[in-house]
Parts: structure tokens; sequence; C-alpha cells
């Protein structure tokens, strides 16, 4: 079973999607984030296809993670999959939403965040 979707945007919508996403520098790592935006990929399953064995959360999928910095105009792109994201003590979600390029968008309320990541990704008020 395959599962995602595949739904046609505008030409506008496209644009929309190159020129914010396109208007971030890429950075190697990160330390302190302001006003985060992330951005979750989704993968691949969590169970491995051929043996089963499991990697990750029973009900999760591993997502690739983008992380951006609105207010430095940078992003940080996770080197491995991440199956959720733990907010700690502080951090405030402002919004969760679908993203027009397919991602699970996450807001974080203004303010300075660290992060750290492993199989999960673990997000700190500063």
């Amino acid at each position: 079973m395959n599962v995602g979707f595949s739904i046609p945007i505008h030409a506008d919508s496209k644009k929309y999607i190159d020129e914010t996403l396109g208007s971030y520098e890429e950075v190697k790592s990160i330390q302190t984030i302001s006003n985060p935006i992330i951005h979750m990929y989704a993968k691949r399953d969590t169970l491995d296809l051929n043996t089963g064995e499991l990697y990750g959360y029973t009900d999760a999928l591993f997502s690739e993670h983008h992380v951006y910095d609105t207010k430095l105009s940078k992003v940080y792109k996770s080197k491995g999959l991440h199956d959720a994201i733990y907010f700690g003590y502080g951090a405030e979600v402002s919004n969760v939403k679908v993203f027009k390029d397919g991602s699970t968008l996450v807001h974080l309320r203004n303010g300075e965040y660290e992060m750290s990541f492993g199989t999960a990704v673990h997000v700190y008020k500063k």
C-alpha cells in the first residue's frame, strides 16, 4: 500500500512555493533559531518493508525536517529522518497546517528556540 497524495496546484501557488522557500539560505548547522517554522516531509515507514523491524514509532512515518529561522532567513535541513517532534517547556506552537508543497508545517510563536535532532526532534524555548 502507498500513502500520500498528489494534488495539482495552480501556477501561482508553484511560484509562491519557489519564491518563499528560495528566499532562505541553507546552513549546515543551527544553534539558536528565531521564530522557527518546521516543514516535515514524509519519506518512509518506520517499519522496514522487507524485515518488518521497527525503527521508530509504530504509528508514525519517518520525515525529513527543514527548520526555517524567519528572523535570519536561514534554513537547516536535517541529515537524518525523524518520527516525532517533542516540545519542551515553554515551546509554543502557533499553528500547524499542510503547506502548498505537501509538507506539514509547524509554526512556533515568536522567540528564540534550541533544537536537538535524534530519532525525534526536541524543541526547547531558550
